[in-house]
């Protein structure tokens, strides 16, 4: 549980800037929904994972473009959350 603690816990630069990132994910909030979310991007392509633990639902976004989409992303998970409702 400690690396679990670790990976979410927001960390502090050497100069003394606080992040909101961990050793490796985010924890972040669409509407009440926590989250845990880990993306990256290269040359074109845009990926991220969230993890919503009171659900055990895992959504994953592989996207092919340079272009943030992060609105799409937004809409799709609250869709999704709906959903299972």
């Amino acid at each position: 549980m400690e690396n679990i603690n670790q990976m979410v816990t927001p960390c502090t630069t050497n100069d003394g800037i606080n992040t909101k990132y961990g050793l490796a994910m985010k924890v972040q909030k669409i509407d009440d929904e926590i989250y845990y979310r880990h993306g990256g991007a290269i040359k074109g392509f845009m990926s991220d994972a969230l993890y919503f633990s009171d659900k055990d639902l895992t959504i994953a976004f592989v996207v092919n473009t340079w272009k943030n989409p992060t609105r799409y992303k937004k809409q799709l998970i609250k869709e999704v959350l709906n959903w299972l409702k």
